[in-house]
């Protein structure tokens, strides 16, 4: 029986979208970068760093879980996940205003501020995702370009206005979050014409006990997405502690750049993944030749993109991005084994690769304690490369020797 169904008309219209809607996101960040001083900009990438990762426990595995179910059209308890990934987010905002509280003050007002960003933006991945499982393109093209192009209006009205106003760090933020709300409520109603998520309101002691079976059922997603994050995302914590803030937001700059290229595969991969299990040869005929002209475009064009779109404080990231650029390779690969084994109910072993690497990944930065960027981007691309070695053992040599 074939794996293909629900596909798009264009296998390439979701990928293309998620392309520009990075694009729009991009412009948004180099629209940050001229509103913020670098400090600023740094301590927003330190913030967004810590509460992309506490967002796992936000989502809890549910929104993976959620694309899954859909894969395989199973509807089944829906509402009672959506009940509990809000319940449980909520609880995650609270501890994050608590974190930030005592760890630095200053932090406080914008870091719960950027949570309910996340909160926000986590629900409608949700939807986007439900809805790329099913086959619902008007909806998974709507809610890919709605949260960019709305921010992208809130940060303009920033932006012009900041001749007349001195926005202070947390009032930009605020506006992420107006954008936030009203790019919710558009994703919902435009998914209604399928399906309506809606909260299940229930005793206490019911609601936890609901929470308590999603939090099983999901318990692997959890790990593994943690795992994922945090291998994502310790680069910029570690970098906070170990560098001055200039170069921590030239990495940063540079990570963005490496996303904008990156999501067209993740999309790519994600929309067609049925595609590609089936025909894994795709993967070696069109995804690696792809991946290889991106790279050398992307060596091409770096230094004119930070000539001529970032302040010259940032003129490092040309470098940076580089040598990050190369690790689109393994990564995307390892993108597709990650959902292969979430596919066979297997996600306890991208839990056990991805943990592996992030732990490998802690110890060599706490061990060496660079200062040096250089550092940074070489152990990004060893770890990615090495996560692949990982997943291709386990695929092609582990699990066939264990099936006999």
């Amino acid at each position: 029986m074939s794996l293909i169904r629900n596909s798009p008309p264009n296998p390439l219209i979701i990928p293309f979208v998620e392309v520009v809607a990075k694009a729009i996101s991009f412009v948004n960040i180099l629209l940050l970068i001229r509103i913020f001083s670098i400090d600023e900009y740094a301590d927003y990438s330190y913030l967004i760093s810590i509460i992309l990762w506490a967002s796992v426990l936000m989502d809890s595995g549910i929104n993976d879980l959620i694309y899954n179910k859909s894969l395989h059209k199973d509807l089944k308890g829906l509402n009672s996940l959506y009940t509990s990934k809000v319940f449980l987010s909520l609880i995650v905002v609270i501890f994050l205003g608590i974190y930030f509280s005592v760890k630095d003050p200053d932090f406080a007002i914008p870091g719960i501020l950027l949570s309910f960003v996340i909160l926000l933006s986590s629900l409608s991945a949700l939807f986007k995702m439900f809805s790329r499982g099913n086959g619902y393109t008007d909806v998974d093209i709507f809610t890919i370009l709605s949260e960019p192009i709305i921010r992208l209006v809130f940060l303009m009205l920033v932006f012009i206005s900041r001749t007349y106003f001195s926005w202070q760090f947390w009032q930009v933020i605020f506006f992420y979050l107006l954008a936030g709300f009203l790019v919710f409520h558009l994703n919902s109603y435009r998914l209604s014409r399928y399906f309506k998520f809606k909260l299940k309101i229930k005793k206490p002691n019911t609601l936890f006990k609901e929470f308590t079976q999603t939090i099983f059922k999901t318990k692997y997603f959890l790990l593994y997405y943690l795992m994922l994050i945090g291998i994502q995302r310790i680069d910029i914590i570690l970098i906070e502690n170990y560098c001055i803030k200039s170069e921590l937001a030239i990495f940063s700059s540079s990570i963005t750049l490496f996303q904008v290229a990156y999501l067209f595969f993740f999309s790519l991969i994600t929309s067609k993944f049925l595609v590609f299990l089936e025909n894994p040869k795709y993967l070696i005929k069109y995804l690696t030749p792809a991946l290889i002209i991106l790279i050398l475009l992307s060596w091409f064009l770096s230094p004119y993109i930070y000539k001529y779109l970032f302040p010259v404080e940032y003129a490092q990231g040309s470098q940076v991005f580089n040598y990050l650029i190369i690790s689109i390779i393994p990564s995307a690969f390892s993108l597709f084994f990650i959902l292969k084994n979430n596919y066979y109910g297997k996600p306890f072993i991208n839990f056990t690769i991805l943990s592996f690497a992030l732990l490998l990944k802690i110890f060599i930065y706490n061990t060496l304690k660079s200062d040096s960027l250089e550092t940074y981007y070489l152990v990004y691309i060893l770890v990615e490369s090495l996560l692949l070695i990982l997943f291709l053992f386990y695929n092609f040599v582990y699990a066939r020797t264990s099936d006999k």
